[in-house]
């Protein structure tokens, strides 16, 4: 009667798939635990060295300090992993892989060197005044990670020393000659200060305790003089021209002609036409002769005079023979006298006048002297207020200097040195990376998990039936029976003959590898020059 197949647990499966593909396991796991364990062994060694600075602030005379100190050290981390000072610190110690190198193979044995050195700086607080550095460095040769260290450390130390002298050695020099400039400019501006005085007559300035005060020039108190005078000619004039108005307009209201009465004899007609005439007659001589302008008073008086007569004469042709009583027009002689007032005026006017232009142009002259005068003393005080403040800029460029010459004295001084070393570079006695346990554990677990990773990948990536449990999970009805795979004596004499292959090769390879392991680390003439010259490449990628 048949029996239905019981199905198995998933720890039996996998269980099962161990014991079917062990060799898939036991054979990663051989290699790579071999591989690792050789270089665990073959791979250099390295020495650590390390030190610890401790980097404060320089009290300056004020009392504070001057926070270089503390800023150095937060950059430390980069100005100590230079790679010009790492290549510098080199070639002083003239290491015999480095010097033989090649441009190009140099740089590749300072980035080696660089990723073997390691800089901290902790955090501190920002107040401590101080800063604490950390440096390590790792080589296969415990001398040389002391000595690159402890002489990357000290140039380091040195550098910075160097700098925060000559920085400040840089910033004395800048002063002194600033001071030498600004002696210069208050030269200048003294000079430039007497000239416009010699110039413009400028008396000296009086010193008013930390003032200046500027004394007026004699121009400015004879300017108020004159102008005090120009307006007394403008008042005088002013009532010149009034008074020769108001004699104008008097003389203007008066006639020119006032009638004058006369008895004349008809014989005595003809006598009195020719006097009249003979009258005519003598001032247009005199006029001809005096030769008077028309503008002058007695051309006009002669003229007046001579209009009288030539009426007076028209007068007498026109009168009859017989004697008769007539009434002729005759000159005004109160006009004739205020024309005459009017001209006095006038000519009174003319002169204040030309006293008056006089004194204009005088004041307007010294106007000009004096706005000459007012832009000098803008000059003046402008130049004093450059010189004030030069004054100022030397007097607090003295007193940095002074604190400067007192800074480079305490720099060559003990309480110049930034720097305390807590720790100096130790000489290594054991090499403390990389740890071959590690390593060795790290690759038997390694070829482990590739075992397995191989085995199960091996063993399920398959889409059969791998056992009678497969079948029932995935069937309706019961499975009875399996019948297990036919192999021919032939297929097993072959899997036999792959395994026994595999297994020699692998058992050779890691017999060879661990003899020159081996070799190399107890007895490296057994090994050929080649050998040890591929397993020194190897060795340098980790150095």
């Amino acid at each position: 009667m048949a029996v239905e197949v019981e199905a198995t647990s998933q720890l039996d499966e996998f269980l099962g798939v161990l014991k079917r593909r062990v060799w898939a396991i036991v054979l990663p796991a051989t290699l790579i635990s071999a591989i690792g364990i050789s270089i665990a062994i073959v791979i250099p060694k390295k020495y650590v060295s390390s030190t610890r600075v401790m980097l404060r602030d320089v009290e300056s005379d004020g009392g504070g300090g001057s926070g270089e100190g503390t800023s150095e050290g937060r950059v430390a981390e980069h100005t100590i992993r230079s790679p010009a000072r790492v290549r510098a610190v080199l070639k002083e110690l003239a290491w015999d892989d480095y010097l033989v190198l090649v441009a190009q193979d140099e740089s590749l044995y300072v980035d080696r060197t660089l990723g073997n050195l390691e800089v901290e700086t902790p955090p501190m607080d920002r107040y401590a005044g101080q800063q604490l550095v950390r440096a390590e460095f790792a080589h296969v040769e415990a001398t040389r990670a002391r000595d690159f260290l402890e002489n990357l450390m000290a140039r380091w130390r040195t550098e910075v020393l160097e700098r925060r002298h000559n920085q400040t050695r840089q910033a004395h020099d800048d002063l002194k000659e600033s001071r030498v400039q600004t002696e210069d400019v208050l030269k200048s501006i003294g000079r430039q200060i007497s000239e416009l005085r010699q110039l413009h007559g400028i008396p000296p300035a009086l010193q008013d305790g930390d003032r200046v005060k500027q004394r007026l020039a004699p121009q400015f108190t004879a300017l108020e003089v004159e102008k005090e005078q120009l307006l007394e000619f403008e008042e005088a004039y002013v009532n010149a021209l009034i008074l020769r108005d108001r004699l104008v307009s008097a003389r203007d209201r008066m006639e020119d002609e006032v009638p004058f009465t006369t008895k004349v004899q008809a014989d005595d007609t003809a006598k009195r036409v020719q006097a009249v005439d003979t009258g005519i007659a003598q001032l247009e001589s005199t006029l001809a002769a005096r030769g008077w302008l028309p503008a002058h008073r007695k051309y006009r008086l002669a003229q007046s005079e001579i209009g009288r007569l030539r009426r007076e004469r028209d007068a007498l042709v026109a009168a009859q023979t017989a004697a008769f009583i007539e009434q002729i027009m005759v000159p005004n002689d109160v006009k004739v006298r205020a024309s005459a007032q009017v001209e006095d005026a006038g000519e009174q006017l003319v002169v204040l006048h030309q006293r008056l232009t006089t004194q204009d142009d005088k004041v307007a002259a010294m106007n000009i002297e004096v706005q000459e005068l007012q832009d000098a003393y803008v000059q003046l005080g402008e130049l004093g207020a450059e010189q004030a403040r030069k004054h100022a800029i030397l007097q607090a460029t003295e007193t940095q200097l002074e604190s400067v010459r007192q800074e480079l004295a305490q720099l060559d001084g003990p309480m110049g040195n930034p720097f305390e070393v807590q720790d100096s570079p130790n000489l290594p006695t054991s090499p403390t990376e990389p740890n071959p346990w590690l390593i060795g554990a790290f690759s038997v677990l390694a070829g482990l998990a590739v075992g397995l990773a191989a085995a199960i990948a091996g063993e399920y990536s398959k889409s059969t039936f791998r056992t009678a449990g497969d079948l029932a999970r995935v069937m309706a009805v019961p499975v009875l029976a399996t019948v297990n795979v036919i192999v021919t004596r032939k297929q097993a004499r072959r899997a036999t003959a792959k395994r026994l292959a595999v297994g020699g090769i692998t058992t050779g390879f890691v017999v060879i590898l661990a003899y020159i392991t081996w070799a190399f680390a107890f007895r490296q003439d057994l090994l050929s020059p080649e050998v040890r010259d591929s397993i020194e490449a190897f060795r340098g990628t980790f150095k």
